[in-house]
């Protein structure tokens, strides 16, 4: 029983990984083009008017695309080279 108390605390841990990288960046990344899409209006968007707000939106959220792809590149090729990878603050640190 014991067991399966180890198992499940690590699974779900796994669940929630996998919701939030893999249904999350690809669910960022679309409300980003959608963002785009109305702040160009016209036939690009439902709505004739177009709405400059999009862009900043869809400028913040491929920032954050963006820093979360640099993010899991630096955490595989600093682990693979034998480096231990923390997060102190908002920049990950890298030692030996």
């Amino acid at each position: 029983m014991n067991n399966l108390i180890i198992a499940m605390d690590g699974a779900w841990k796994v669940l929630v990984a996998g919701l939030l990288l893999g249904a999350g960046i690809p669910t960022l990344f679309a409300l980003a083009v959608n963002g785009l899409a109305t702040a160009e209006g016209g036939e690009a968007a439902a709505g004739a008017a177009p709405r400059p707000v999009g862009k900043l939106v869809a400028l913040v959220f491929f920032i954050i695309i963006l820093t979360l792809v640099v993010y899991g590149l630096a955490w595989l090729i600093f682990t693979s080279l034998g480096f231990k990878v923390g997060f102190n603050g908002p920049f990950p640190t890298f030692s030996k």
